[in-house]
C-alpha cells in the first residue's frame, strides 16, 4: 500500500471514529454536573467551530462551572466534514424540506397571532376614537 493511501486511510479512520462517537461524548461530558455551560449546533458560535462545509458550520463547546472559560469540544478535519456532510444532507435533504415547513409554520402562526393583536390594538384605538366624537 501507498504511504499516501496509508495516510489517506488513517485519517478517514481518525474522521470516521471522532463523528461517530461525537454525541455519545458531548452527551457524557455535559451530563458532568460540573458542566454548565455546552452549546453543539449549526452556525452558532464561530469561536468554537467543529468544522466547516458550504457555508455552513457546526459548532461544540462545553464549560465547566467556577470556569468562565469555553473551549471547543470538538474538531473535524473540514475537508472529510465537507464531502460527508453533502452526502449525508442530501439522504436528508426530503426530512430537511419538511423541518424546514415546520418550523416556518409555526413562526408564521406567531406572526398571524402578532398581526391579529396588532389588528385588534387598531380596532380598539379607532372605536374609542370614534366615541369621543
Amino acid at each position: 500500500m501507498k504511504q499516501e493511501n496509508l495516510d489517506k486511510l488513517k485519517t478517514l479512520n481518525s474522521f470516521s471514529q471522532a463523528i461517530d462517537t461525537f454525541w455519545d461524548r458531548y452527551d457524557a461530558a455535559i451530563a458532568d454536573l460540573r458542566c454548565d455551560k455546552h452549546e453543539a449546533t449549526f452556525n452558532g458560535d464561530d469561536r468554537f467551530i467543529t468544522f466547516r462545509a458550504n457555508g455552513f458550520f457546526f459548532s461544540s463547546f462545553i464549560s465547566y462551572y467556577g470556569n468562565s472559560g469555553r473551549s471547543a469540544f470538538a474538531q473535524f478535519n473540514n475537508d472529510l466534514a465537507n464531502h460527508y456532510f453533502v452526502i449525508a444532507i442530501n439522504e436528508l435533504k426530503r426530512e430537511i424540506f419538511s423541518k424546514m415547513a415546520a418550523a416556518s409554520k409555526i413562526d408564521e402562526a406567531k406572526l398571524a397571532v402578532d398581526a391579529k393583536t396588532e389588528i385588534n390594538d387598531v380596532q380598539n384605538a379607532v372605536a374609542l376614537a370614534e366615541q369621543s366624537l
